[in-house]
């Protein structure tokens, strides 16, 4: 509820003049306990060093003082009161020495500081004075309010700066109590509110004295938080608002590292040079100068980089910027090959040792170190290294800042032929950094070194150890430990062979369990069985589980599981189906791991596959599906339920398992799936659905030998019965064995033939015609035969041979419609060869001699085009007219339907 403004004094009832008195009271009562904290600053807002605390009625736009300058030298946005520890993080990963050693200089990135929001504690504060009295309640209520915000008493502030906002919310005071109020909430960690009062502030008044100091106030918590895009925008407002410089330019400043972490470089880069290119000095210029000159570094623009390391490499420079500005002038100097320039500044930041310069020796060394490496300096490089300690303590990662150093060392011993310090530098290489890009190349020089062969480090080290101590060490706990060493090595190789797990099993098969610990007893029991399995002696292996269950199991029950399945498999490899059947049966009992429990279901429907019982494998894999109907194994359970369902010659049923198989694991199931598909499909008659089944299995594997014979004639015949003839040529020539023809079913040879006919293909045709005939067929089916050999001859314009073949079926037929046809095939041809008379002779024949709409009319049409040729239109015209006359439904040539 909204408060009633307050009575002025001359009004004032003896009712107000009690609540005065109480509250002059109450605050004596409370001063004691905040005596001694009231601090020198003369400012209603108290500032603990917060860069957006500022005096709210005579400085509002004076938000800090001075910026306190991050790890990276860099000025950082002002961090909160209850701020632990706000320094910005630096990312300075160190030089890496790949064996090709180069410069690759890094650059600094300042990352907001994490603010850690906790109230702070109560002090106690000096006693106020009383408040004063006049005419004007809003006067005495706002300076009432500034009274206690300048003795820190910040719920009494909270309070009465709120009394004022919601009593007077439109005076000239209004600004500065809203701004009060959320200092106050800030102060007593009250954020949320604080927050919200800051953006209150914004909302209600565009302009004012301390419109600049909420929005920086707000830039700051979102800035701290990360939240860079709504930073941005308060920064903005925080730059075009306040009329104090380095407000300004710590705004702008801030706002170029928001934009810089949203990835708007162009936008960042216009402040930051706007920044550097500044008469004034200030704390954002250099810090501005060096960012963009990390940008031409990051774009490979090395010499205005070095130009510009240079240039803020000496006073009045800030001495944090100036040591990085030293340091990456060197780096840039030696990547230009100025190798004098470049051992100066290395030189001249390694001769300091403040709190600025001494993070950056462990780049400047490494610079250095280099510099000798790259002009052949060896001794020089080894000498500064033993002269020179260089702490790499405040490095992200110690071990990886000393890490290319000590390899560089290394390759300095190595070249000199020092091999057994270079030894010793690369065992301490690996040893410092096993995972980093180093520790492969200073393993294999550590081994060559040693004058060892390239076998695993760790594996090379071990052997050694067991072939010095075999003799005297073979009853020492060290040597069963390091036989334990090798075997574990080897059992932990990423890449295994049974030859692996054999060697490993050897191993762990020498190791005396009395001679180690009794904690190492059952891992070494597991994975001997683990390791004898794989590598395939499977009766030790099920007996070392046995082992491990009757002795083990109770200290280590999350093994079981494991050990039954693995078990389990080993008793299906060596066919003992029953006792496989209980392992898994057991491991389904147990629940627990899904991955376990699939393996179970699964390898019970692969026993009832290897049985060939397949009934209950459906009923197995089907029970894996209805428990992981989207596991990734799936595809397996899928293949052989459809499989079983084809044995069983359910082939409707077959379909689907099968196909989902094919989807789900293409690479597996492309092929055994679609050719058991295929055959479905013929089972069932379904040719369309056959014929696509084939065409996937052909693209597959277009030598495929996995379709029977007969349905390759199926889907020749059956496509070839609808007129489909190139389909049908398709699948007949599969069937077809040119080099042995008598292995081809006659009949096939005739059909490919005469498919390849219908289709146009002429020549194609000629040589499953000659095949056909040379299987001894019946005169009826030589003559039909031969017919379509000479059509397909004369097409090619082998004319001699297709009028011999012609006469042949005339002397196999004297009469019927192949007998006519043949008559109609030597008219054809004489006409080819442009001898009229005769083909008219031969067309006359057929014509009058029978009376077939497939022989008649066509004899009939071609004589009359004969005569027009020799020049007797009349009779052509007589011919004409008969065909109209006697065959009325017959189309010629010209109106017939080209289909």
């Amino acid at each position: 509820m909204k408060r009633a403004p307050m009575p002025g004094p001359a009004h004032a009832s003896s009712s107000s003049r009690v609540i005065i008195f109480l509250l002059i009271a109450l605050l004596a009562y409370w001063g004691p306990q905040f005596q001694g904290s009231l601090l020198a600053q003369d400012s209603p807002i108290i500032d603990d060093g917060d860069a957006s605390s500022e005096r709210p009625l005579t400085q509002p736009e004076d938000p800090t003082g001075t910026d306190p300058q991050p790890a990276d030298g860099l000025p950082t946005v002002a961090p909160t009161d209850n701020t632990e520890g706000t320094e910005e993080a630096v990312e300075e990963k160190q030089e890496e020495d790949d064996g090709v050693i180069r410069f690759d200089p890094n650059k600094a990135v300042v990352r907001p500081a994490k603010v850690k929001q906790t109230p702070p504690p109560i002090r106690p504060r000096a006693v106020p004075p009383p408040p004063r009295h006049s005419a004007n309640p809003e006067a005495d209520l706002f300076e009432h309010a500034n009274l206690v915000a300048k003795y820190e008493l910040w719920p009494q502030a909270e309070r009465q700066y709120k009394i004022y906002v919601e009593n007077y919310p439109n005076r000239k005071n209004t600004q500065a109590a809203y701004y009060g109020l959320a200092e106050a909430r800030y102060k007593l960690g009250k954020f949320a509110e604080a927050e919200a009062t800051y953006r209150a502030l914004l909302i209600k008044f565009q302009r004012g004295e301390h419109v600049g100091a909420a929005a920086y106030r707000l830039a700051n918590i979102h800035y701290h938080r990360g939240e860079f895009k709504e930073a941005v925008s308060y920064f903005e407002t925080a730059s075009r608002t306040s009329t104090k410089p380095l407000v300004r330019q710590s705004a702008s400043f801030f706002r170029a590292r928001c934009l810089q972490q949203l990835g708007s470089v162009r936008r960042s880069e216009e402040l930051y040079r706007k920044l550097a290119s500044d008469r004034e000095d200030h704390p954002y210029r250099a810090a501005s100068a060096i960012i963009l000159a990390r940008l031409d570094v990051d774009r490979g623009q090395h010499r205005k980089a070095y130009e510009a390391f240079v240039s803020l490499s000496v006073p009045p420079t800030a001495p944090n910027i100036r040591a990085e500005a030293v340091t990456k002038a060197g780096l840039m100097a030696a990547k230009l090959d100025l190798p004098e320039e470049a051992q100066n500044y290395f030189q001249q930041i390694l001769s300091v040792e403040s709190a600025d310069a001494r993070p950056w020796h462990p780049k400047a060394f490494w610079g250095l170190l280099h510099l000798y490496y790259e002009q052949g300096r060896y001794q020089d490089l080894i000498d500064q290294y033993q002269s020179r300690r260089i702490s790499y303590n405040g490095t992200s990662t110690a071990s990886q800042g000393r890490v290319p150093v000590l390899l560089m060392v290394a390759h300095a011993f190595r070249r000199l032929e020092k091999y057994r310090q270079a030894a010793s530098l690369y065992d301490q290489v690996a040893r410092l950094d096993p995972t980093g890009p180093e520790a492969e190349e200073a393993g294999y020089r550590h081994l060559y070194c040693l004058y060892k062969d390239r076998s695993p480090f760790l594996s090379a080290k071990t052997e050694d150890y067991l072939n010095r101590h075999r003799l005297q060490g073979s009853t020492d706990q060290y040597y069963h430990l390091a036989l334990l060493l090798k075997a574990e090595a080897l059992f932990g190789r990423r890449q295994k062979t049974a030859r692996t797990y054999l060697e490993a099993a050897r191993a762990y098969g020498k190791i005396d369990l009395s001679r180690i610990p009794e904690k190492y007893h059952p891992m070494v029991t597991y994975k001997l069985g683990w390791a004898l399995c794989e590598g395939g002696n499977h009766a030790k292996g099920i007996q070392a589980f046995y082992d491990f269950l009757n002795q083990y199991s109770d200290q280590h029950p999350e093994l079981v599981a494991k050990v039954l399945a693995k078990r389990g498999e080993a008793f299906r490899v060596v066919k003992n189906y029953d006792s496989a059947a209980k392992d898994f049966d057991k491991l389904i009992e147990l629940g627990g791991d899904d991955q376990l429990l699939y393996l179970a279901l699964q390898q019970k429907g692969l026993i009832e596959v290897e049985r060939g019982n397949h009934e209950a494998t459906i009923t197995a894999f089907q029970s894996l599906l209805d428990r992981f109907p989207e596991g990734l194994g799936t595809s397996e359970a899928h293949f052989f339920v459809g499989n079983a369902h084809y044995k069983l010659g359910t082939f409707e049923e077959a379909l689907q398992p099968l196909d989902t198989a094919r989807r789900l694991d293409p690479k597996s199931y492309t092929i055994p799936a679609t050719q058991r598909m295929i055959v479905s499909h013929w089972r069932l008659s379904h040719l369309e659905e056959a014929a696509q089944e084939v065409d996937v299995l052909l693209r597959e594997d277009p030598k495929t030998n996995l379709i029977p014979p007969k349905l390759w004639l199926w889907l020749g015949t059956r496509f070839f019965q609808q007129n489909k003839f190139e389909q049908s040529a398709r699948y007949l020539k599969q069937v077809a064995t040119p080099n042995a023809p008598k292995d081809t079913w006659p009949l096939a040879w005739s059909f490919l033939g005469q498919a390849y006919l219908n289709s146009g293909k002429y020549k194609e045709s000629i040589p499953p015609f000659d095949h056909y005939l040379a299987s001894d067929p019946s005169p009826d089916e030589r003559a039909r035969v031969m017919l379509y050999k000479a059509t397909a001859l004369s097409k090619v314009g082998r004319l001699e041979e297709a009028q011999a073949a012609a006469e042949e079926v005339q002397h196999l037929q004297k009469q019927g419609r192949t007998y006519g046809q043949a008559w109609i095939l030597l008219g054809d041809i004489a006409m080819a060869q442009k001898d009229f008379e005769k083909a008219s002779k031969y067309y006359v024949i057929p014509s009058r001699m029978f009376k077939d709409h497939l022989v008649t009319p066509i004899a009939l049409e071609k004589a009359a085009e004969a005569y027009d040729k020799m020049g007797e239109n009349q009779r052509g015209a007589d011919l004409r007219r008969q065909l109209r006359d006697e065959w009325p439904t017959y189309q010629t040539a010209s109106t017939a339907d080209p289909s």
